[in-house]
């Protein structure tokens, strides 16, 4: 059975504090681990242990405050929202704000109808649209 003991095991100290984790990564570059039976993502489950025990609402974000997704480092993680964990990531320039990701604001002088937008990076658009919870996508 995997113990607080494994969990360490797998984790390298930083010069800059980060516990970088060197255990299994999903594919979009968080730790992952299974222990007493389920499965974590890694920094979730560090914050659980040495932090303060987490409810299992997905619903609650640990976000990184040092960026990096493969730390574990109980003092880079807090407690957070989608929302925020958005805003902090824009902040910081990890992600585009909104208006540059999708260009919301205006494409060629015209205003697009809501569900439409365009990817400068891309130079093309994309339609995004929501039905009965599900997003689906085109380019």
């Amino acid at each position: 059975m995997n113990t607080v003991e494994t969990f360490l095991a797998h984790i390298e100290k930083q010069p800059n504090g980060c516990w970088k984790w060197l255990g299994s990564i999903t594919v979009y570059g968080y730790g992952q681990y299974t222990f007493e039976g389920k499965n974590w993502r890694a920094h979730r489950l560090s914050y659980h242990l040495f932090v303060t025990p987490l409810t299992g609402d997905e619903e609650e974000y640990i976000c990184h405050a040092c960026n990096n997704k493969w730390c574990v480092a109980p003092e880079h993680l807090v407690s957070g929202n989608a929302s925020v964990n958005y805003h902090h990531a824009a902040s910081v320039g990890r992600i585009p704000d909104k208006d540059q990701r999708f260009g919301r604001k205006q494409t060629e002088g015209k205003d697009l109808p809501k569900g439409i937008y365009y990817d400068p990076d891309r130079d093309n658009y994309r339609v995004s649209i929501r039905v009965k919870e599900k997003r689906y996508q085109a380019n």
